[in-house]
């Protein structure tokens, strides 16, 4: 075989390679509602919460370095179901603090231990 056709195939393989790898997901521990609690799983702490409405809270947590963004989250309950939030989440990305984090807004019935999957992988 030709030194062109070994480099174009080594390619391909490449390229498919890149194009079926899943995004990797990253997991905090079972967080309590409470400000302070800090999860043992990835560092993650529950810095505030905040009742929105009398059935809405606000739940601001700060997470170990990041990318960038966050791509995607999910709240799942201890069962590992999810918990639909009330609004979309916020990203906390402030580089004059070096903090990272999200502001969570989830329904007050699901004041309950919760935690969180998610992305922070760029998009391909």
């Amino acid at each position: 075989m030709n030194i062109r056709l070994l480099i174009s195939l080594a390619m391909m393989l490449i390229i498919s390679a890149c194009a079926t790898t899943k995004p990797e997901y990253r997991e905090t521990a079972m967080l309590n509602p409470e400000p302070g609690f800090r999860g043992d799983k990835i560092n993650a702490q529950v810095v505030k919460v905040e009742n929105e409405s009398p059935n809405n809270q606000k739940i601001e947590l700060m997470l170990p370095e990041f990318g960038t963004s966050i791509n995607s989250l999910v709240v799942r309950d201890s069962e590992g179901k999810e918990i639909r939030q009330s609004k979309p989440y916020e990203v906390i990305n402030d580089p004059d603090t070096s903090t990272q984090g999200v502001i969570l807004y989830l329904d007050k019935k699901h004041s309950l231990p919760f935690k969180i999957n998610f992305n922070d992988q760029p998009d391909n």
